[in-house]
């Protein structure tokens, strides 16, 4: 049976505060894979990383984004981070390999 990697289920509505979240550790495999389904347009998936503590921090965009013409990047560490997706015109899944 093949492995589900859907990290933000399929949805036209944007992800709430806490969805997305996830963590990229120091060491031998720093980095993560982030893909995207179904965008259209101009419809993008931001890839922000938290700067100060966990519980005060503030999430703020990196330079990576998920588009209809890159779907797919590949974040690497350490930090925290956050796919933060907008509502989009078709249901739109959020796909994550580490």
């Amino acid at each position: 049976m093949a492995r589900d990697n859907t990290f933000l289920a399929a949805a036209t509505a944007a992800t709430a505060a806490g969805d997305g979240i996830f963590r990229v550790k120091s060491g031998d495999r720093n980095e993560v894979r982030l893909s995207a389904d179904n965008l259209a347009g101009a419809e993008v998936v931001e890839i922000q990383v938290l700067q100060g503590p966990e519980d005060t921090g503030t999430f703020i965009n990196t330079d990576q984004q998920l588009t209809v013409a890159a779907p797919a990047v590949v974040v690497i560490g350490p930090g925290v981070y956050r796919a933060a997706k907008d509502v989009t015109v078709g249901a739109c899944a959020v796909f994550k390999d580490q």
